[in-house]
């Protein structure tokens, strides 16, 4: 069954750009542009990963993933972030906060697709 991914990015091109990457590869793309709208969304969907960037307007993405891991309902998804800040205080608070994992963009196709396959099958072994 094909997984599905929420992509939360305020910016067009990386959507775009994750979409390209995972979609060939089976899996079900949604995306939106900020937390209001992820909150949204996953409120009427199920995702099996979320994928969220850190600097977006309105909510930030560690604000949404405490938001994401307070809810009954998602607090066990896996959230990807996948942002352009690699300073080590921001990853430690995102890993506090909960983060599966933490990537640097722009991303590379294959390491992109092997991180999130092996984020879904630990999920899936768990």
């Amino acid at each position: 069954m094909p997984k599905n991914i929420l992509v939360v990015d305020d910016d067009p091109h990386i959507q775009d750009l994750v979409s390209h990457f995972l979609e060939p590869q089976g899996f079900i793309i949604s995306v939106c542009g900020d937390g209001y709208a992820a909150a949204e969304i996953i409120g009427k969907n199920t995702f099996d990963l979320i994928i969220l960037d850190i600097s977006m307007p309105y909510i930030n993405g560690i604000q949404t993933l405490s938001r994401i891991r307070s809810e009954t309902k998602t607090k066990d998804v896996p959230v990807m972030l996948l942002t352009v800040d690699n300073d080590l205080d921001t990853v430690m608070r995102a890993k506090r906060f909960g983060a599966t994992e933490y990537v640097i963009k722009p991303p590379q196709s294959a390491d992109l697709i092997a991180r999130v396959e092996r984020i879904l099958n630990r999920k899936k072994i768990a």
